[in-house]
């Protein structure tokens, strides 16, 4: 992890969820994200990527904690530009011309 700074173009500090049946998603989730950095995020089934993945998208959204991209809340300015694409997205020839994905 990096300091935050105007480098970090996605930061999350102190982000919890909780599914609808009570069980814990995320505990306390806090992550830099610095511009133009290639992450991978790797654990075991279950371990809330997905679920960090749509709360960073707002396909779901926290109770607590708090998501800024380039230093704005974008839960609370609009999603616009905001998006998630799944894995089997990545390789699409359309995704590849409409949207610059880093290779």
């Amino acid at each position: 992890m990096t300091p935050s700074g105007p480098n970090t173009s996605i930061q999350v500090r102190g982000l919890n969820y909780k599914f609808a049946d009570g069980s814990t998603g995320l505990t306390d989730v806090s992550l830099d994200l610095p511009k133009g950095s290639r992450t991978l995020l790797i654990g075991a089934n279950g371990a809330g990527k997905t679920t960090l993945l749509r709360l960073l998208s707002g396909k779901r959204l926290a109770p607590h904690g708090t998501v800024l991209i380039g230093g704005v809340d974008p839960f609370t300015t609009g999603l616009e530009g905001v998006t998630y694409l799944g894995v089997e997205w990545v390789l699409n020839p359309i995704v590849r011309t409409d949207i610059d994905v880093p290779t």
